[in-house]
């Protein structure tokens, strides 16, 4: 018996040439390979845009309180400019406000506020702290609140608490029975489809030395919403010039606007608190209807409104529908990854070979 060794490149069906002799009992040439390599990078740009959609997660939600000028004449332009919305809660009756900060925003432009797609919802009627009061004077302030902003032709559903530091388990029991949600100026992590009825914040002020640090904060608190999927809450005061946001708090005009620039483009939804609740679930009805006139505690007396009744020519137009996407929405499943992906990988092998034998028709 004869053993004889035949070379490596003999015992393939093509010899050991050039790219053009090597492939060619696959039909393959440069050009053709050129091709496929331009639909592999095509292919890997796609599956990386699907791993980014998976990633993308998280709602933002922006809100103000208070009601301060500059929430109307500053914030929601801008807003507004950005197709943003944001919650403003609104203290209704302050008697003891000296500086006259507090519903500085006229029923009308609440309406007109409302008209753009924001929510109006309440801080109050005295902008008193909740933990010291009786529990017939936190349903005064329920009632009373949501009463004065629903005769303005205004959807009240939530609430944060003025001040909104302590212990409000015992108050949220009572708030339960009026309103969606409480919120406070605490943070602990949260999601929409997994929120307490007390909902937390996250400051977006600063002044004075640590002013500079903010943005950069802000940044932060809306990169871990998008990584971690989370539902953040952020809360203002004052939209003002950089230089009364340093001394006297607040957040400056440009820093505000890159704020919202880096939340829109961030992959989060932005949403109202009442939105974002409606991911989770539908709006309920109330367990309690409250009374329109409700009689105030003697130990709570407020002075008349400073707010200006609404004007009898302000129609106020419906609330545009907003259909936020469900959580479901910003997920892709396995099975469907691998069957975008294996689509993909199909239409590209098909467009690489007409281009191929378009070339092929071209090349003399």
């Amino acid at each position: 018996m004869v053993i004889r060794f035949i070379p490596n490149h003999e015992c393939l069906p093509f010899g050991k040439g050039n790219l053009n002799t090597d492939f060619r009992f696959l039909g393959l040439n440069k050009k053709y390979l050129a091709v496929v390599l331009l639909c592999l990078i095509f292919f890997l740009s796609f599956l990386g845009s699907i791993v980014r959609s998976e990633e993308n997660h998280g709602v933002i939600s922006i809100t103000f309180d208070d009601g301060t000028r500059n929430q109307y004449t500053v914030a929601f332009p801008m807003m507004q400019n950005r197709g943003i919305v944001g919650t403003f809660y609104i203290p209704t009756n302050v008697a003891n406000d000296p500086y006259h900060q507090f519903n500085q925003i006229s029923p009308s432009e609440l309406l007109q506020m409302q008209s753009a797609g924001n929510e109006i919802a309440s801080h109050g009627v005295t902008h008193s702290n909740f933990n010291t009061l009786t529990d017939e004077q936190i349903r005064f302030e329920c009632v009373g609140s949501k009463a004065t902003l629903e005769s303005y032709g205004l959807n009240v559903n939530n609430l944060a608490y003025p001040f909104g530091t302590g212990d409000f388990s015992h108050a949220d029991t009572i708030v339960s029975q009026y309103y969606r949600s409480s919120r406070i100026v605490f943070y602990t992590p949260i999601t929409v489809d997994n929120h307490p009825f007390q909902l937390p914040g996250i400051d977006s002020e600063s002044s004075g030395a640590q002013y500079p640090n903010l943005l950069p904060t802000l940044k932060n608190w809306i990169d871990r919403t998008v990584r971690n999927n989370e539902w953040s809450i952020f809360y203002i005061h004052n939209v003002v010039n950089t230089q009364t946001a340093i001394q006297y708090g607040g957040i400056s005009i440009d820093d505000f606007a890159s704020f919202l620039d880096y939340a829109k483009t961030s992959g989060a939804q932005i949403l109202t608190v009442n939105q974002a609740l409606n991911l989770a679930s539908p709006s309920p009805s109330p367990s309690v209807t409250p009374s329109p006139s409700p009689s105030p505690s003697p130990s709570v007396t407020p002075s008349p409104s400073p707010s200006p009744s609404p004007s009898p020519s302000v129609t106020p137009s419906p609330s545009p529908t907003f259909s936020p996407k469900s959580i479901s929405d910003f997920t892709v499943s396995a099975p469907s990854s691998l069957a975008l992906i294996g689509g993909v990988a199909i239409i590209s092998t098909i467009i690489s070979i007409i281009a191929y034998r378009r070339i092929e028709k071209w090349t003399p």
